[in-house]
Protein backbone atom coordinates (compact mmCIF):
# COMPACT_ATOMS: atom_id res chain seq x y z
CA UNK A 1 0.00 0.00 0.00
CA UNK A 2 2.80 2.43 0.96
CA UNK A 3 4.60 1.66 -2.31
CA UNK A 4 1.39 2.43 -4.22
CA UNK A 5 0.99 5.76 -2.42
CA UNK A 6 4.60 6.72 -3.24
CA UNK A 7 4.03 5.77 -6.89
CA UNK A 8 0.88 7.89 -7.06
CA UNK A 9 2.65 10.84 -5.43
CA UNK A 10 5.57 10.55 -7.87
CA UNK A 11 3.25 10.31 -10.89
CA UNK A 12 1.24 13.31 -9.70
CA UNK A 13 4.43 15.32 -9.24
CA UNK A 14 5.72 14.33 -12.68
CA UNK A 15 2.50 15.41 -14.38
CA UNK A 16 2.39 18.67 -12.42
CA UNK A 17 5.97 19.52 -13.39
CA UNK A 18 5.43 18.73 -17.07
CA UNK A 19 4.08 22.26 -17.48
CA UNK A 20 6.37 25.32 -17.24
CA UNK A 21 6.94 26.41 -13.64
CA UNK A 22 8.91 28.85 -11.51
CA UNK A 23 11.52 26.17 -10.85
CA UNK A 24 13.34 23.18 -12.35
CA UNK A 25 13.87 20.15 -10.10
CA UNK A 26 17.39 18.80 -9.56
CA UNK A 27 17.50 15.08 -10.47
CA UNK A 28 17.79 12.53 -7.66
CA UNK A 29 16.79 14.99 -4.91
CA UNK A 30 13.27 13.73 -4.22
CA UNK A 31 12.32 12.66 -0.69
CA UNK A 32 11.56 8.96 -0.09
CA UNK A 33 7.80 9.59 -0.29
CA UNK A 34 8.23 11.53 -3.54
CA UNK A 35 6.69 14.68 -2.14
CA UNK A 36 9.66 17.04 -1.69
CA UNK A 37 12.73 17.88 -3.78
CA UNK A 38 15.38 20.53 -4.35
CA UNK A 39 15.05 22.84 -7.33
CA UNK A 40 16.49 25.96 -8.89
CA UNK A 41 14.97 28.95 -10.57
CA UNK A 42 15.50 32.54 -11.63
CA UNK A 43 13.19 35.02 -9.87
CA UNK A 44 10.59 36.37 -12.28
CA UNK A 45 11.22 33.68 -14.91
CA UNK A 46 9.23 30.59 -15.86
CA UNK A 47 11.22 27.48 -16.76
CA UNK A 48 10.03 24.75 -19.11
CA UNK A 49 12.02 21.75 -17.87
CA UNK A 50 11.29 19.64 -20.95
CA UNK A 51 12.48 22.37 -23.34
CA UNK A 52 15.50 23.07 -21.13
CA UNK A 53 16.72 19.49 -21.66
CA UNK A 54 16.09 19.29 -25.40
CA UNK A 55 19.23 18.59 -27.40
CA UNK A 56 21.15 17.72 -24.25
CA UNK A 57 20.63 21.20 -22.86
CA UNK A 58 22.35 22.87 -25.83
CA UNK A 59 19.26 24.51 -27.37
CA UNK A 60 18.72 28.24 -27.86
CA UNK A 61 16.10 28.09 -25.13
CA UNK A 62 18.60 26.59 -22.64
CA UNK A 63 21.19 29.19 -23.61
CA UNK A 64 18.64 31.97 -23.02
CA UNK A 65 17.64 30.66 -19.58
CA UNK A 66 21.22 29.98 -18.48
CA UNK A 67 22.37 33.44 -19.56
CA UNK A 68 20.87 34.60 -16.26
CA UNK A 69 22.24 31.75 -14.15
CA UNK A 70 24.12 34.28 -12.00
CA UNK A 71 20.70 35.17 -10.55
CA UNK A 72 19.82 31.56 -9.73
CA UNK A 73 18.22 30.68 -6.42
CA UNK A 74 17.69 27.21 -4.98
CA UNK A 75 14.57 25.96 -3.28
CA UNK A 76 12.97 23.21 -1.27
CA UNK A 77 9.80 22.48 -3.24
CA UNK A 78 6.60 20.58 -2.55
CA UNK A 79 5.85 18.44 -5.62
CA UNK A 80 2.34 17.56 -4.44
CA UNK A 81 0.94 21.10 -4.60
CA UNK A 82 3.39 21.99 -6.35
CA UNK A 83 5.09 25.06 -4.91
CA UNK A 84 8.15 26.53 -3.21
CA UNK A 85 8.43 25.74 0.52
CA UNK A 86 11.60 27.72 1.21
CA UNK A 87 14.58 29.37 -0.46
CA UNK A 88 17.82 27.57 0.39
CA UNK A 89 20.14 30.10 2.02
CA UNK A 90 23.59 30.25 0.38
CA UNK A 91 22.70 27.88 -2.49
CA UNK A 92 23.12 29.11 -6.09
CA UNK A 93 23.20 25.91 -8.17
CA UNK A 94 21.66 25.57 -11.63
CA UNK A 95 21.23 23.20 -14.57
CA UNK A 96 24.52 22.05 -16.19
CA UNK A 97 26.64 24.07 -13.76
CA UNK A 98 30.37 23.57 -14.29
CA UNK A 99 31.91 21.63 -11.36
CA UNK A 100 28.58 22.03 -9.60
CA UNK A 101 25.15 20.56 -9.11
CA UNK A 102 22.92 20.10 -6.09
CA UNK A 103 22.23 16.77 -4.38
CA UNK A 104 20.10 15.71 -1.41
CA UNK A 105 20.60 12.78 0.96
CA UNK A 106 17.27 12.23 2.72
CA UNK A 107 16.81 10.41 5.98
CA UNK A 108 14.60 7.35 5.48
CA UNK A 109 12.78 7.82 8.78
CA UNK A 110 12.93 11.55 9.50
CA UNK A 111 11.68 14.54 7.44
CA UNK A 112 15.18 15.95 6.90
CA UNK A 113 17.85 15.98 4.19
CA UNK A 114 21.51 16.88 3.85
CA UNK A 115 21.65 19.22 0.85
CA UNK A 116 24.96 19.82 -0.93
CA UNK A 117 25.89 22.38 -3.57
CA UNK A 118 28.94 20.70 -5.06
CA UNK A 119 32.15 22.42 -6.09
CA UNK A 120 35.38 21.40 -7.80
CA UNK A 121 37.30 20.43 -4.66
CA UNK A 122 34.79 20.81 -1.84
CA UNK A 123 31.14 21.84 -1.34
CA UNK A 124 30.09 25.40 -2.05
CA UNK A 125 27.24 25.02 0.44
CA UNK A 126 26.10 22.31 2.84
CA UNK A 127 22.93 22.40 4.96
CA UNK A 128 20.53 20.27 6.92
CA UNK A 129 17.03 21.06 5.62
CA UNK A 130 13.76 19.85 7.14
CA UNK A 131 10.61 19.22 5.10
CA UNK A 132 9.09 22.31 6.71
CA UNK A 133 11.87 24.46 5.23
CA UNK A 134 13.88 25.00 8.42
CA UNK A 135 17.63 25.05 7.66
CA UNK A 136 20.95 24.81 9.46
CA UNK A 137 24.07 25.71 7.47
CA UNK A 138 26.89 23.24 8.16
CA UNK A 139 29.79 24.13 5.86
CA UNK A 140 31.51 26.80 7.95
CA UNK A 141 30.89 24.81 11.12
CA UNK A 142 32.26 21.64 9.50
CA UNK A 143 35.43 23.41 8.38
CA UNK A 144 36.00 25.04 11.77
CA UNK A 145 35.28 21.85 13.70
CA UNK A 146 37.69 19.78 11.59
CA UNK A 147 40.39 22.46 11.55
CA UNK A 148 40.28 22.61 15.34
CA UNK A 149 40.49 18.81 15.56
CA UNK A 150 43.43 18.60 13.12
CA UNK A 151 45.27 21.40 14.88
CA UNK A 152 45.10 19.42 18.12
CA UNK A 153 45.82 15.98 16.63
CA UNK A 154 48.20 16.65 13.71
CA UNK A 155 50.19 19.59 15.03
CA UNK A 156 52.97 20.76 12.70
CA UNK A 157 51.80 18.61 9.77
CA UNK A 158 48.48 20.45 9.79
CA UNK A 159 49.99 23.90 10.38
CA UNK A 160 52.08 23.58 7.20
CA UNK A 161 49.08 22.95 4.93
CA UNK A 162 46.12 24.50 6.76
CA UNK A 163 45.59 27.32 4.23
CA UNK A 164 45.55 24.87 1.30
CA UNK A 165 43.14 22.26 2.63
CA UNK A 166 39.85 21.36 0.93
CA UNK A 167 37.17 19.38 2.74
CA UNK A 168 35.43 16.75 0.62
CA UNK A 169 32.30 15.06 1.98
CA UNK A 170 32.55 11.44 0.85
CA UNK A 171 29.49 10.00 2.56
CA UNK A 172 26.52 10.94 4.74
CA UNK A 173 24.51 8.54 6.90
CA UNK A 174 21.44 9.36 8.97
CA UNK A 175 20.57 7.72 12.28
CA UNK A 176 17.67 8.73 14.54
CA UNK A 177 18.47 12.31 15.52
CA UNK A 178 21.99 12.07 14.17
CA UNK A 179 23.96 12.62 10.95
CA UNK A 180 27.45 11.19 10.37
CA UNK A 181 29.60 12.70 7.62
CA UNK A 182 32.77 11.06 6.29
CA UNK A 183 35.08 13.91 5.32
CA UNK A 184 38.53 13.91 3.74
CA UNK A 185 40.75 16.93 4.38
CA UNK A 186 43.50 17.13 1.76
CA UNK A 187 45.44 19.47 -0.51
CA UNK A 188 43.99 19.44 -4.05
CA UNK A 189 46.29 18.06 -6.77
CA UNK A 190 48.79 16.71 -4.22
CA UNK A 191 48.28 12.95 -4.34
CA UNK A 192 51.13 12.18 -1.94
CA UNK A 193 50.51 15.16 0.32
CA UNK A 194 48.68 15.61 3.60
CA UNK A 195 45.36 13.78 3.90
CA UNK A 196 43.10 12.92 6.84
CA UNK A 197 39.73 11.20 6.82
CA UNK A 198 37.43 12.13 9.68
CA UNK A 199 33.93 11.46 10.95
CA UNK A 200 31.87 14.52 11.78
CA UNK A 201 28.84 13.54 13.86
CA UNK A 202 26.01 16.04 14.29
CA UNK A 203 23.11 15.43 16.65
CA UNK A 204 20.00 17.39 15.72
CA UNK A 205 16.44 17.91 16.84
CA UNK A 206 13.30 18.80 14.89
CA UNK A 207 10.77 20.54 17.11
CA UNK A 208 7.00 20.23 16.77
CA UNK A 209 7.05 23.63 15.05
CA UNK A 210 9.32 22.14 12.37
CA UNK A 211 12.37 24.10 13.53
CA UNK A 212 15.61 22.20 12.97
CA UNK A 213 18.55 22.66 15.34
CA UNK A 214 21.97 21.04 15.66
CA UNK A 215 22.43 20.39 19.36
CA UNK A 216 25.86 18.82 19.54
CA UNK A 217 28.94 17.90 17.49
CA UNK A 218 31.65 15.24 17.69
CA UNK A 219 34.73 15.00 15.45
CA UNK A 220 36.33 11.55 15.41
CA UNK A 221 39.01 9.70 13.48
CA UNK A 222 37.48 7.34 10.94
CA UNK A 223 36.91 3.95 12.53
CA UNK A 224 36.42 5.24 16.08
CA UNK A 225 33.33 4.32 18.10
CA UNK A 226 30.54 6.82 17.44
Amino acid sequence: MRRLLVLVATLTATLALAAPAAFDVFPETRSPDGRFAMAWGIPGKTIDSARLREGGGESDYATEILSESDKAQNYLVDLKKPGIVATLTGFKGFFRENHGGVSARWSKNQPVALVTHHGKWEPRALSLVSASGSQTALLSKLRNDIRDYLRRKSGKKYIGVKEKLAFEVNDAVFFPGKLTLTVTASVPKEEEGYSATIWAVYRFRIRESGELRVIDTHILPQGAKK
